[in-house]
């Protein structure tokens, strides 16, 4: 209260000085007027209180405080910093105050704020930038920026490829990275992913559409579609099924026929068209029906039907007349015949009856002497009819009756021995030669010597002929060896031959003891083996030339000609043996017995001058003339049992025949060691096989014969000639048992042949002609052929024909040779 009385005093006594501070009197009567009063230090001053008060002489003086503004007795606040008056830095805060004011840096600076310094946050640290952001120093601060690829207040990674900010192809796919993306073309393109083209996969075969597909290219792909006529996802197409799935524009009357990728129509049968349009054909109009001539053709869509005419039965393709005689359908006679027209039927009587058909009468054929009986036939009348029948020994049918040759046939009672001769309605059995008996029973005549006075032990002489091979065949029965050639004329010549040998003479100027005489008193021929072909034996399949299987009776021609006693067509008594060719072939015989050798067993009994013979099943033999012991010993004088076969040649290794001696050396060896040869006995000894075949008599077979040999020359009984067959050529030497055996050499003659190499051609025959006298053995070659008028020239000693000759034989196989040998051969006294 007091101050405010006083305050309004002052105002009254106050007074401006010249600062524009107040200059004020003093006022409160205390002091002497004119006396200094120190105003500022009582209470009573009325400055303001951010003034000073300055006492005056009389007065004081009130002053506003810096930073203020004001009389002093009100005194404000100056806004340093709103009047510019401030000392702050630029980069400084001014911050007004009472009285005063506060410079402050501005933040990222540094100083008292009348100097501020800009303050480095990056290089000090202090920035705080996140990891992914680059630090920037500025004026009073620094700035965080986010490295590419980052964002945010924090730099965080940025995904441009969801923000969708990268710059990668359209068509690529955006593959986000840390702070960055990268760019892939899309499948089908090609390029860096910035830059992407297209990718032809089907013009670079990269496509794996099917093989029936077709690839069609598109941006970034392809495409596969099946091609037409096929179905599936263009990876996998099968094959569509038009015509089943009737997804086919085929005619109705059509046939759909599918294929791979599409199908074909052809009209049905019955329709003509190119499948996709199809019309009817008229067979009956064109003529293209199959129908029957006594059809009717009718036609209908897609075809036609046929229907047998009226009187014709069938399904109209074929058509036959309806037989109404077979089925009963007409009223003929029971003795007519029905004949049936086309749709219709006649009646005639049969043959043997009379009638119009409906009415009909046996005829009496053989009555009226109208039958067509064979004269040779008996007419024997029956209802209708009448029968022929071919009187007892003809054939026929009564019309005809033709004599039945039961001789041919086989149809006769005959023996094996006789022969059959047929006759009209019959035939007569007669026995052969060599054989008596009615025909129908033979049984043989044991041989009787040609001339009585042949045989004489006083005064020697024995003339024979000898060949080998004859090798008949059985001339008429197809399949059998050359099927009646060349063997046939050949065995005429021979036989011809040798018949014409008695009204020759002894060839002169050889030193022959009967020169220039007749050859005469031939007490038999000799044959050394194969006098058959095939062993009378089916041919198998590997002979060349014959036919498999066919039976082949080839002794019977052979006794035939040559006989057994000179009752056949030979004259003289036959001495025959066996050789290779008389053994059947494996194949076609298996049993211990074959034939050739049962024949020449069985021959042997009726044979004349035969003093020793073996069982029939071996079939060696001996005979006497005079005092010389003739011996058989077939195939070769071995002891080789019957399981001894040759295996040294190319037919014989494949088994081509089995040649078996029969225990031979055996059969000599007992007949000379047996009373019926006496001591110095001379024997002759005749086989197929000789000496010097080493392959068919080996070395170990000769040592046995020469042991033989020599054990019964020791008594003086020795073998003064060796007589063989087998090589077909006419031939002599002299043999010595090797080893050194005592045994002296033999004589050993290859007797001929009737043929040889050039077999079809031939035209002579070859033999040999022996005599045997008190004290010479006498042979001679014989060659001889027979002319057309049956004439038969001889050569004595034989001559060598162009068929006699081969590679080996230049000069031939018949030298023409003669013999006469002197010693071994004195008569034993």
């Amino acid at each position: 209260m007091r101050k405010s009385i006083l305050l309004a005093l002052a105002l009254v006594c106050i007074s401006c000085n010249g600062a524009g501070n107040l200059e004020h009197s003093s006022m409160d009567g205390r002091a002497p007027v004119g006396e200094n009063t120190h105003e500022c230090s009582v209470d009573f001053d009325i400055c303001h209180q951010d003034a000073i008060c300055t006492n005056k002489s009389g007065a004081f003086i009130c002053a506003c405080n810096p930073g203020y503004t004001g009389d002093g007795l009100h005194c404000s606040n100056i806004d340093e910093c709103a009047t510019g008056v401030d000392t702050c830095h630029e980069d400084a805060i001014c911050v007004d105050e009472d009285g005063s004011y506060r410079c402050t840096c501005n933040p990222g600076y540094e100083g008292d704020g009348q100097i501020c310094l800009n303050i480095d946050e990056c290089a000090t640290g202090l920035a705080g930038c996140p990891g992914n952001a680059t630090c920037t120093d500025t004026n009073g601060s620094y700035s965080c920026d986010c490295n590419p690829g980052y964002g945010g207040v924090d730099c965080v990674n940025i995904d441009e490829c969801a923000m969708g900010t990268d710059t990668c192809h359209e068509e690529a796919f955006c593959t986000d990275n840390n702070g960055s993306y990268g760019c892939t073309c899309n499948p089908g393109y090609g390029g860096d992913g910035w830059e992407c083209t297209n990718i032809d996969e089907c013009a670079s075969a990269i496509d794996n559409c099917h093989d029936d597909a077709t690839c069609a290219d598109e941006p970034g792909s392809y495409r596969c579609v099946c091609n037409p006529g096929y179905g599936g996802d263009g990876l996998v197409c099968n094959n569509i099924d038009e015509c089943a799935s009737g997804a086919n524009d085929c005619h109705y009357y059509a046939i759909c026929t599918d294929s791979n990728g599409g199908y074909s129509c052809a009209c049905a049968p019955g329709y003509a068209g190119d499948g996709l349009s199809c019309v009817n054909i008229d067979e009956c109009a064109t003529g293209v029906d199959d129908c029957h001539i006594y059809a009717t053709c009718t036609d209908y869509s897609g075809g036609y039907s046929c229907d047998c005419h009226v009187g014709y039965g069938g399904d109209g393709l074929d058509c036959t007349n309806i037989d109404e005689c077979t089925t009963g359908a007409h009223d003929c006679h029971e003795d007519a015949i029905c004949i049936d027209n086309n749709g219709s039927f006649g009646c005639a009587c049969k043959p043997g009856y009379e009638g119009d058909g409906w009415s009909c009468v046996n005829i009496d054929e053989c009555a009226l002497g109208i039958d067509d009986c064979h004269g040779n036939a008996t007419c024997a009348d029956e209802p209708g009819s009448y029968s022929c029948t071919c009187n007892s020994g003809y054939e026929g049918d009564g019309v005809e009756c033709v004599n039945i040759d039961e001789c041919a046939t086989g149809a006769h009672s005959c023996h094996e021995h006789a022969t059959c001769t047929d006759e009209p309605g019959s035939y007569t059995c007669s026995c052969n030669p060599g054989f008596e008996g009615d025909g129908v029973h033979c049984s043989w005549i044991p041989c009787e010597p040609p001339i009585a006075d042949f045989h004489n032990t006083d005064n020697r002489n024995i003339t024979f002929v000898a060949f080998g091979d004859p090798q008949v065949s059985l001339l008429d029965t197809p399949g059998c060896a050359h099927n009646g050639g060349y063997r046939a004329d050949q065995q005429a010549q021979m036989i011809a031959a040798i018949n014409g040998l008695s009204s020759q003479t002894w060839p002169e100027g050889y030193d022959l003891h009967r020169e220039g005489k007749t050859i005469s008193r031939i007490r038999g021929v000799l044959i050394a083996g194969d006098i058959t072909e095939n062993g009378n034996e089916p041919v198998p399949e590997i002979a060349d030339g014959y036919v498999a299987g066919a039976i082949c009776d080839e002794f019977t021609p052979f006794e035939q000609g040559y006989g057994v006693c000179g009752e056949g067509q030979l004259n003289y008594p036959v001495y025959e043996g066996y050789g290779n060719h008389d053994f059947p072939y494996l194949s076609q015989f298996s049993s211990t017995y074959h034939p050739v050798i049962g024949w020449i067993g069985s021959r042997t009994q009726y044979r004349a001058n035969v003093v020793h013979s073996a069982p029939v099943d071996e079939a060696h033999y001996v005979w006497k003339w005079d005092d010389i012991h003739f011996v058989n010993l077939n195939v070769k004088p071995s002891g080789a049992d019957g399981d001894h076969a040759y295996e040294d040649t190319e037919k014989e290794s494949k088994g081509y025949r089995r040649v078996d001696p029969h225990f031979a050396l055996e059969y000599l060896d007992d007949y000379m060691s047996s009373d019926a040869v006496e001591d110095d006995a001379q024997l002759v000894i005749m086989t197929h096989y000789g000496p010097n075949n080493s392959k068919r008599f080996p070395d170990e077979e000769r040592d046995a014969l020469c042991a033989v040999l020599e054990d019964h020359e020791e008594d003086g009984k020795r073998v003064i000639a060796w007589l063989h067959g087998h090589s077909h050529k006419s031939d002599f030497y002299e043999w010595e048992c090797p080893g050194g055996y005592d045994v002296d050499e033999i004589p050993v003659f290859n007797v001929g042949a009737p043929f040889y190499a050039k077999e079809e051609n031939a035209n002579s025959v070859h033999f040999t002609l022996f005599r045997l006298g008190n004290r010479t053995l006498e042979a001679l070659d014989v060659s001889a052929s027979v002319g057309e008028d049956g004439q038969v020239v001889y050569n004595m000693p034989g001559v060598a024909t162009e068929n006699d000759k081969d590679d080996d034989n230049p000069d031939g196989l018949y030298g023409g040779w003669v013999e006469v040998i002197e010693k071994h051969l004195d008569k034993p006294e």
